[in-house]
């Protein structure tokens, strides 16, 4: 049971390695070109929040994009047999 345990864990920590390393290196080479780009402090500032607003729109443009609509029908279901339950008249 040991020795299996330690495989599974040896596993996982490689596939976890293999992920987060490729992940460091962006992010590093991201902020040294952005520290490149910018002349001065301040317009590194700049620049990296211009950019990360960006991408943060740019992200909430895909989850948006990317989540089912709720349904209005099921909704309004829920609502009336909530209101019948507790003794209102629904419609």
């Amino acid at each position: 049971m040991r020795y299996a345990a330690q495989r599974w864990l040896a596993r996982h920590a490689t596939v976890q390695c293999n992920r987060t390393l490729p992940f460091a290196l962006l992010t590093a080479s991201f902020g040294l070109l952005l520290a490149a780009l910018g002349r001065t402090p301040g317009a590194t500032r700049g620049l990296a929040i211009m950019v990360t607003l960006i991408l943060v729109m740019v992200g909430v443009r895909l989850i948006k994009k990317g989540t089912p609509p709720v349904p209005e029908q099921a909704l309004e279901e829920i609502r009336l047999t909530r209101e019948t339950l507790r003794g209102g008249h629904g419609r």
